[in-house]
């Protein structure tokens, strides 16, 4: 969401799910317009950066490409990121753990490609659910099981499911909109 005078008095924005931003220095008149994203109770300010802001779980991921953005949350605490630093916030528990990352699992999505390192179970299936607009039920605590690798989002969805299967942890059996996971 954002104002309609976005662009001419401000630059801000209210964020809830992912976008990719690859943000220009603008002016308004002698003054720089800071470009400012409110994700929950975090705030994202930039003056030219790209970057990208995923709110879909519990949690707020920051991920930078180029650039410099400064965050602030609603407990006072604040951090800078650097280019290919990615900032975890927890809006439940207030905390913040910023971390070096490949941004290229972060911003696959833009590209048509679903891209994982290391993701759990469940991270792999709220996205693959997302995507295809379906509902998805685990037979067993999905918790342990971790994947890497990427796949179009293009793909149809019982082929997608099929490659998964190929790693031998996980079956799924779909019917209609509901995907089961059998771990």
């Amino acid at each position: 969401r954002y104002a309609g005078e976005f662009g001419t008095v401000s630059r801000e924005l209210t964020l809830k799910g992912e976008a990719y931003f690859a943000v220009k220095k603008l002016k308004n008149n002698t003054e720089n317009l800071p470009f400012i994203v409110h994700t929950g109770s975090q705030k994202l300010e930039v003056l030219g950066t790209e970057f990208n802001i995923n709110s879909y779980r519990k949690e707020i991921k920051t991920t930078l490409i180029e650039g410099n953005v400064a965050l602030s949350f609603a407990n006072g605490e604040q951090r800078k990121l650097k280019p290919n630093q990615q900032a975890i916030y927890q809006e439940d528990k207030e905390t913040v753990h910023v971390q070096v990352v490949d941004p290229y699992y972060s911003i696959a999505w833009k590209e048509g490609s679903l891209a994982y390192d290391n993701a759990t179970l469940e991270e792999l299936m709220e996205s693959i659910a997302r995507w295809y607009d379906v509902s998805v039920v685990y037979d067993k605590d999905p918790s342990k099981k971790r994947f890497s690798g990427a796949i179009s989002r293009y793909e149809d969805i019982d082929k997608l499911l099929k490659t998964i299967e190929m790693t031998n942890t996980v079956t799924f059996e779909r019917k209609g909109r509901r995907v089961m996971v059998r771990i």
